[in-house]
């Protein structure tokens, strides 16, 4: 009569997976406690000899949590060890999901070789998985994003040209998004009339794949190139066509607004930003002060940019905060480079013992 004995292991393992699916969904809503809650739950009931499919959800959902805590590392250790439970139940997929978002995570905040090696680890995952193509293009996508920002150029190019390559004649987001990398690199490489080339050609394909936001995103690129060529009336021309396509979120307007300001500081042409920085103001004044990302910090980064350059005074106290605000969101390398501006300028000036603490900062920062 053993067959009608409840199989205890079985119903733990449903009310678990349920509970963490729940968490999961939560988490995906941004609903951080509610999420944290029903992990606890899961906690009391935890089981390590538990199937590793089951295994892998805990750890993906507790991952999860502790990227929302802002613990980096440890988030990752836990993607890292779910996906290695997902892949002994042979859930590929599921494994390379917890990978990619393991790397993704480390190139957001700027620890670009652990995000590289997590992010081949991914690759092979699903290498010769015919079925995951669209995976295998966004994996070598940010495999190439790690590459150019840290300036990597010809193994970004390579990257990039491979998720292009994969998207084969379909016009994809992916394949736009590695066309634009690659047109940041071609910039990069001060190739700016191929980096021109690259974000018309990216902007053309947008328009085919009606992929409004990747248009505008090229269009941005093709500005910063004509400014950096030194054609500054045509790349306010591009800008002005950028602003005014229609349904163009504020975010983007922003974006448009902040890149040709950098690129025109760049060149020190602080007085053709003015126009570009009075319309970032009104479009940053318009703005939830309870809406404050990485982004609007980098605006902000931008126009304080050209007030130093008119004015060094305060330099130091300026870049050592503004670094602090990047470091806030976890954009080191974007911290680091607001610290390295800020000793340039005061080496201009004859402080070069303020700028050899904020150098000496900046490579703390460049090693996190």
């Amino acid at each position: 009569m053993s067959y009608f004995v409840i199989d205890e292991r079985g119903v733990l393992t449903q009310r678990l997976e349920t509970l963490l699916n729940q968490a999961k969904a939560h988490l995906s809503l941004d609903d951080v406690v509610q999420a944290q809650a029903l992990f606890q739950e899961c906690q009391n009931i935890y089981d390590s000899t538990l199937l590793p499919e089951t295994l892998g959800l805990y750890r993906e959902v507790m991952a999860g949590l502790q990227l929302k805590k802002s613990a980096l590392f440890e988030s990752v250790v836990s993607f890292v060890t779910a996906a290695d439970a997902y892949l002994s139940a042979g859930c590929c997929l599921k494994a390379w999901d917890c990978k990619y978002a393991a790397s993704f995570s480390l190139y957001k905040a700027g620890h670009l070789t652990y995000a590289v090696s997590i992010a081949v680890d991914a690759l092979k995952i699903i290498m010769d998985e015919v079925e995951f193509a669209g995976q295998l293009r966004r994996t070598h996508y940010l495999i190439g994003c790690c590459y150019a920002a840290v300036g990597e150029v010809s193994q970004a190019q390579r990257h990039f040209a491979c998720a292009e390559k994969e998207a084969g004649l379909e016009t994809t987001e992916i394949g736009v998004r590695a066309l634009i990398g690659r047109a940041s690199c071609y910039g990069r490489e001060g190739n700016w009339a191929a980096a021109l080339e690259a974000s018309h050609k990216a902007a053309n394909l947008s328009d085919r794949g009606r992929f409004a936001k990747l248009k505008a995103e090229a269009l941005i690129g093709a500005c910063v190139c004509l400014v950096s060529m030194q054609e500054t009336i045509r790349a306010g021309d591009l800008l002005a066509e950028v602003i005014g396509m229609p349904n163009i979120a504020v975010r983007t307007k922003r974006k448009a607004y902040r890149e040709v300001i950098l690129a025109l500081n760049d060149l020190t042409l602080t007085d053709v930003c003015r126009p570009y920085e009075r319309e970032l103001k009104k479009l940053l004044g318009d703005l939830d002060p309870d809406t404050r990302d990485w982004e609007v910090v980098k605006d902000e980064w931008a126009l304080a940019k050209c007030s130093l350059l008119r004015d060094p005074q305060g330099t130091k106290e300026q870049t050592l905060s503004f670094s602090q605000k990047f470091v806030s969101f976890m954009r080191y390398r974007d911290a680091a480079e607001v610290l390295i501006f800020g000793a340039d300028l005061l080496i201009q000036h004859n402080q070069t013992n303020d700028a050899y603490g904020l150098l000496k900062s900046a490579c703390d920062l460049l090693k996190k």
